[in-house]
């Protein structure tokens, strides 16, 4: 009979070494949980018990997180459109229609990249494309504007 001694350091009960082996197969005990010998007063791991050693469920190293190397692009799609944007509200300014090329391509790029991210699900940035998205069509769509209606000064 063993007491589980906790992180806390509380112990249960004497406890019988076919409850710590359901316990192990249940993954309640770990190789590493501290368990304690009221008659021989020792504490060691579960681990180091020998009845216990087949019972512990198996442990699962994950591989680390590897960056992703799309964040950068939500950012740049954001930026390209804000830029449009900016662009646009400038080329609304009677005589500088010829910054409506600049709305339309600097638009064109931020709606590619922020659609690219917008595919993908589980992006973490895809509400910052989301935005992107909108930005850069609605500044493409005032540069359309203004080149379809002459682009000149008014």
């Amino acid at each position: 009979m063993y007491q589980v001694i906790h992180a806390d350091g509380t112990r249960t009960e004497s406890t019988e070494i076919v409850v710590l082996q359901e316990w192990a197969k249940e993954g309640r005990l770990v190789p590493e949980t501290r368990l304690r010998d009221p008659v021989r007063d020792l504490e060691f791991a579960a681990g180091e018990v020998p009845s216990l050693q087949g019972c512990f469920l198996p442990v699962v190293i994950l591989p680390p997180e590897q960056p992703s190397h799309t964040h950068g692009s939500s950012t740049a799609a954001l930026t390209l459109s804000i830029m449009s944007a900016c662009i646009a509200v400038v080329g609304l300014i009677p005589c500088l229609g010829w910054m409506n090329y600049g709305t339309l391509l600097f638009g064109i790029i931020g709606a590619v990249l922020a659609a690219r991210i917008r595919a993908n699900l589980l992006h973490p940035f895809r509400g910052t494309a989301n935005t992107a998205f909108v930005v850069a069509v609605a500044a493409c769509t005032v540069g359309a504007i203004r080149l379809l209606l002459g682009g000149g000064c008014l």
